[in-house]
């Protein structure tokens, strides 16, 4: 009953799970696994390790270090992290993360257990940001984009609209008091409030969704292919997680937050449109 417990558990994870024996068979792969990496259980069970499934992409192209990364951390008894690309069977590459550790019991060494997550959202991230500091479009405080570039993507996206009639909407995301947090506390405490709430409206949007700084205490964000009700309630989720205290360094802060948002218009401008956001904070 305690094992059937424990494989449901582990079932039910998003990452990627699998244990080896210490000869280095599959003994365990779990259903995140299979997802992510297209090999059923069935497939891999009972055999070795395959060296080709996570591949580490360096100067000479592709190269094989999945088992050479297990190797390493049996070797020395260690957890080990690495950001490599799995085999997929279709045969493209997903980039992961994998974490590959020793299992020990009070006899010794058993195996090892390796745990992986689909890291394309986080490099598509990245990727994005260095875009935009290479063309000049980037907030360094927040990690975001800048004022000049969301007022270009809105452009774009007004053109769209009134060309094809694409709908998309705007949130405003405004810190209030922001001037009294700077007073009170200081610049340091001011600035790491708005970039604790940056980052919750970055995490909490979708992967094609766009944010940025658009004044020093004011966030916006692009939000596409939504209708009214899904724009509120994107604007309505948002506004919760941002009601939680903040935790600055030693400082516990109650930072109030306004979130409106609104569709565009087809006779909207950029300004028409951010300022009707802003206005319609709840």
């Amino acid at each position: 009953m305690q094992k059937e417990f424990y494989r449901n558990l582990l079932d039910n994870l998003f990452e990627g799970v699998y244990f080896v024996d210490a000869q280095h068979r599959i003994v365990f792969w779990n259903k995140a696994a299979e997802e992510i990496t297209g090999f059923s259980a069935q497939e891999l069970l009972g055999k070795p390790m395959w060296e080709h499934l996570f591949l580490y992409i360096g100067s000479r192209g592709p190269e094989p270090m999945g088992l050479c990364l297990l190797q390493q951390s049996l070797r020395e008894g260690r957890l080990l992290q690495e950001d490599l690309y799995i085999q997929h069977k279709a045969g493209y590459r997903v980039p992961v993360s994998l974490r590959v550790g020793p299992l020990r019991d009070s006899r010794g060494l058993k195996g090892a257990v390796g745990i992986f997550k689909d890291n394309s959202r986080e490099l598509a991230h990245m990727q994005k940001l260095r875009e935009l500091q290479e063309r000049g479009f980037f907030d360094p405080l927040t990690q975001m984009a800048n004022r000049q570039y969301m007022e270009l993507n809105l452009q774009s996206r007004l053109y769209e609209k009134k060309r094809y009639g694409w709908p998309f909407g705007v949130l405003h995301v405004k810190v209030q008091r922001f001037g009294r947090i700077q007073e009170v506390f200081g610049q340091k405490v001011a600035d790491e409030v708005v970039k604790l709430v940056a980052r919750t409206l970055l995490f909490h949007l979708r992967p094609f969704d766009v944010a940025g700084r658009w004044a020093q205490d004011e966030l916006v964000a692009i939000v596409v292919n939504v209708n009214e009700a899904k724009l509120k309630s994107i604007a309505q989720r948002v506004a919760t997680l941002l009601k939680e205290p903040a935790h600055t360094g030693a400082d516990i802060l109650k930072v109030e937050v306004s979130v409106g948002a609104t569709l565009a218009l087809a006779n909207d401008t950029v300004s028409s449109l951010v300022n009707r956001a802003s206005k319609l904070s709840p």
